[in-house]
């Protein structure tokens, strides 16, 4: 096995003098953010196709993910930590962002700032105040809603999540949880008439009393749905877990509902007990808020008409952290990324569509600096 090579690499890493020892081999990614810790540099597809590692290299953008760092000799690196000023205030392009706000999920928007920010500072373009974050536990509600609102200094916001480029979206589903718990009774199966109350075949039941037409594979548009995602169990206790669906939040409470009336059918049945249901809320549909800021919605659609795409305004049939943050007060309609296949191995972007993207958060900053 060869031996690794190393060089001592001298540059200036966000108006830094610093020197480090490399091997010759790594990337200046995994310099940045192994040896630096900067860690807005994001290892994504590592073949410079989604620029989520994007940084400026005197002056210009580039994917450090393809670039080596012992190229780095001599260069003025500069990564999102660096776009700050001495004494912490924010850059143009960081107040701009902040100001029309791009929320996403935090992985891929780094490479969008860096980006914007190459464009802004190179052209010189007109902007404002724009504020700039990233939310982790994406979806899930839990990183959205910790977000400190009041601290970020926004009025209101965008999400850059999902999607493909051009989409806008400021619908999505009123969402919860249910747990659904059958208690059964075991006896021997010889004698078991009249005496066992099997568990699993009460699940069964359960599931079976809930429309067939309202599941997510024979649904679509604002056609809500009761998801099972989860079933387990044996003659003694059985385990079933739903997600459910609406847009309209009196259908999501009516499928509320409908759980607890099935239970209680059950348990007039089997007996008291027999079947317990625990609903959660998840998030709420964003609608609401986003209707008394509707300018959100038609400066998109200029900035996506300015790109040279039509506007795509589609429900979401899903969630996104804009919902849980403009319920919080934050307004925060969604804009799309380009992508394809999320939550699959075969998720993925073009290069083309990022540019996209990123030209239209340029088009929104632009028009809010007017």
């Amino acid at each position: 096995m060869a031996k690794k090579q190393y060089a001592l690499v001298t540059c200036w890493i966000n108006g830094r003098e610093v020197e480090q020892m490399v091997d010759v081999r790594a990337s200046l990614t995994d310099m940045l953010r192994n040896d630096f810790r900067l860690t807005s540099v994001k290892k994504g597809c590592e073949v410079g196709e989604c620029g989520a590692c994007n940084v400026l290299i005197d002056g210009e953008c580039f994917n450090s993910c393809l670039y080596l760092a012992v190229w780095a000799e001599g260069k003025h690196i500069t990564t999102l930590e660096g776009l700050t000023g001495p004494n912490g205030e924010l850059s143009d392009i960081q107040q701009a962002f902040m100001d029309e706000t791009a929320i996403q999920c935090g992985f891929c928007i780094p490479g969008f700032i860096m980006t914007a920010a190459e464009i802004l500072l190179a052209e010189g373009r007109p902007h404002g105040k724009v504020c700039i974050a990233f939310t982790p536990d994406e979806e899930i509600g839990e990183g959205a809603s910790l977000f400190d609102i009041p601290g970020f200094g926004a009025d209101f916001a965008y999400t850059v999540d999902g999607g493909d480029v051009g989409g806008i979206e400021y619908e999505n589903f009123n969402a919860a949880s249910a747990t659904v718990t059958i208690h059964g009774f075991s006896v021997h199966p010889g004698s078991a008439k009249d005496a066992m109350i099997n568990a699993s075949n009460v699940a069964l039941e359960f599931h079976s009393a809930l429309p067939v037409m309202a599941r997510p594979e024979t649904t679509e548009g604002y056609q809500g749905f009761y998801h099972l995602c989860q079933m387990y169990g044996d003659v003694t206790d059985a385990k079933l877990g739903y997600i459910l669906r609406d847009h309209d939040a009196q259908k999501l409470q009516y499928k509320k509902d409908n759980l607890m009336h099935i239970a209680a059918y059950l348990n007039g049945k089997y007996g008291e007990g027999t079947v317990e249901v625990e609903i959660k809320d998840s998030y709420r549909n964003m609608i609401e808020k986003i209707k008394p800021h509707f300018h959100l919605v038609e400066n998109a659609r200029k900035a996506i008409r300015m790109a040279g795409l039509e506007p795509e305004e589609e429900p979401v049939r899903g969630g996104t952290d804009g919902a849980t943050l403009s319920w919080n007060g934050l307004p925060c309609p969604n804009l799309g990324t380009g992508g394809f296949n999320f939550h699959g191995v075969c998720e993925c972007t073009t290069v083309e569509r990022m540019d996209k993207a990123t030209e239209i958060l340029l088009n929104i900053v632009e028009l809010y600096s007017k």
